[in-house]
C-alpha cells in the first residue's frame, strides 16, 4: 500500500468518524432535552404539585401536563445506552468514571451541607454518601451501572440471534413486561417495582439494540412525534378520567409508570423522532457535544438525597406559590435555572476528572486493573 493511498484511507476513516459523531449528535440532543424532561418531573413531583394544586386548576392541569409530556425521559435514557452500548465494547475505565462520578456528589454534597450546618451528621447517612451505589442513594445509577456491567453479556446474546428472533423476543417482553402490568394492575406480575428494576432496563436496552442493528422501517418524523403528542394526551386524559370518577391514587397514575404501555411506547416515539432528525450546525452540534456528557451531572446534583427537599421547599418554596398565578412562571424559571446551574457545577467537576485522569497516579491504578482484566474477553 503506497503512502498516497494509506494516507487517502486515513481522510476516508477520519470523514466517516465526523459523520458519525454529526449523525449522533441528534441523539445527544435528546440526551439533553430528556435531562430537562426529567428536571420538571422531578419539579411538580418532589414539588408536591401534583398532590397540594386544587385538582382541575390551571394548575393543577400544568402540573400533570408537565408530567405526561416528561415522565418518559427515563425511558429514554436506557434506549439511548442501548443503542450506543450494543454496539460498543465494555471498558472498565468507564465503569471507574461513571462509579466515581456518583460517589463525587454524594460523598461530596453530603459533607458541604454537614459542614455548613444544613445536613444533621449520622454515621448512617456518611456510610450511604460513601457508597452511593451500594446503598441505592440514586435508584437511577445504581441500576444503570448494574445494567452497563451485565452490557457485553447482553450484546453476546443479542448478536447470538436473528433479526426474526430479535423482534419476537422483544413481543414477549412487552407483552409480559408491558401490557401485563398495565392491563392487570392489581394481579401477580414479572416486574413489580413499575419498571424501576434492572428488569426493565434490560428490557429497554435490548429495544434501543433493536432500533440500531435492526430497524429500517423510517417514516416522516412528524409521525413519530405526532403519536408522542397523541400517547401524552391519552395519559394526561386518564388521569382526568379518573380522578373526576374518584378513583384512588393507584388507579390513575397507571398509564404513567415507567412500564406501562403508554410510556414505554412515547419514550420509543420520542427516540424514533430524534433519530429522524438532522442537524448540519456546526455550531449547534458543538454545544450539543459539550452539553449532552454533563447530563448525568446534573441529576446527580439535582436529585440527590439531601438536596431533594431543600431545594424545592426551602430554596423555591413551592408551597408557597402552588396555588396562585405565580406558581406557572416558577416552574419554568426554576428548572431552566437548576438544569443551568447543575450543567456549570458539572463542567467543574469534569475539569477536576480530567486533570486526576492525566495525572501519574491515575495512570498506575488504570494500568493495574487493565492488566488484571486483560483476559476476561469483556
Amino acid at each position: 500500500m503506497t503512502a498516497a493511498s494509506v494516507q487517502a484511507e486515513n481522510k476516508t476513516r477520519e470523514n466517516k468518524t465526523r459523520e458519525n459523531k454529526t449523525r449522533a449528535n441528534n441523539i445527544e440532543l435528546l440526551r439533553i432535552i430528556a435531562m430537562l424532561m426529567i428536571v420538571s418531573h422531578h419539579f411538580v413531583f418532589h414539588g408536591e404539585a401534583l398532590r397540594q394544586t386544587a385538582v382541575f386548576s390551571v394548575n393543577w392541569f400544568f402540573s400533570w401536563t408537565v408530567e405526561a409530556v416528561s415522565v418518559a425521559a427515563v425511558n429514554c435514557y436506557v434506549l439511548i445506552s442501548g443503542y450506543f452500548l450494543v454496539t460498543s465494547r465494555f471498558k472498565v475505565k468507564k465503569l471507574i468514571r461513571l462509579w466515581l462520578e456518583v460517589l463525587f456528589y454524594s460523598a461530596g454534597i453530603y459533607l458541604l451541607l454537614t459542614g455548613l450546618g444544613l445536613e444533621h451528621f449520622s454515621i448512617r447517612h456518611l456510610a450511604g454518601a460513601f457508597l452511593p451505589v451500594l446503598t441505592n442513594q440514586y435508584w437511577f445509577a445504581t441500576v444503570y451501572i448494574a445494567m452497563y456491567i451485565f452490557s457485553p453479556f447482553l450484546n453476546i446474546s443479542i448478536n447470538a440471534l436473528s433479526k426474526r428472533q430479535f423482534l419476537n423476543l422483544l413481543i414477549i417482553l412487552f407483552a409480559m413486561l408491558s401490557i401485563w402490568p398495565t392491563v392487570l394492575p392489581f394481579g401477580y406480575s414479572l416486574d413489580r417495582t413499575n419498571g424501576y428494576s434492572i428488569i426493565q432496563f434490560v428490557f429497554l436496552y435490548f429495544i434501543g439494540a433493536y432500533l440500531r442493528l435492526h430497524w429500517n422501517y423510517e417514516l416522516k418524523k412528524g409521525y413519530y412525534i405526532g403519536a408522542y403528542i397523541l400517547i401524552s394526551i391519552i395519559v394526561l386524559a386518564s388521569k382526568v378520567m379518573f380522578t373526576y370518577l374518584g378513583l384512588e391514587e393507584g388507579i390513575s397514575y397507571l398509564l404513567f409508570e415507567y412500564n406501562s404501555v403508554t410510556i414505554v411506547l412515547s419514550s420509543v416515539m420520542l427516540f424514533l423522532f430524534f433519530r429522524s432528525i438532522s442537524l448540519k450546525n456546526a455550531l449547534l452540534n458543538k454545544l450539543i457535544g459539550s452539553v449532552s456528557v454533563l447530563t448525568f451531572g446534573v441529576y446527580l446534583i439535582h436529585d440527590n438525597v439531601h438536596v431533594q427537599g431543600m431545594l424545592y421547599k426551602k430554596v423555591f418554596h413551592t408551597g408557597l406559590f402552588m396555588n396562585t398565578p405565580l406558581f406557572i412562571p416558577l416552574a419554568v424559571g426554576s428548572v431552566v435555572g437548576i438544569f443551568t446551574a447543575c450543567i456549570c457545577i458539572d463542567a467543574v467537576r469534569k475539569k477536576i476528572f480530567e486533570a486526576f485522569e492525566g495525572s501519574r497516579f491515575s495512570n498506575i491504578i488504570q494500568e493495574k486493573i487493565s492488566l488484571s482484566l486483560n483476559n476476561r474477553n469483556l
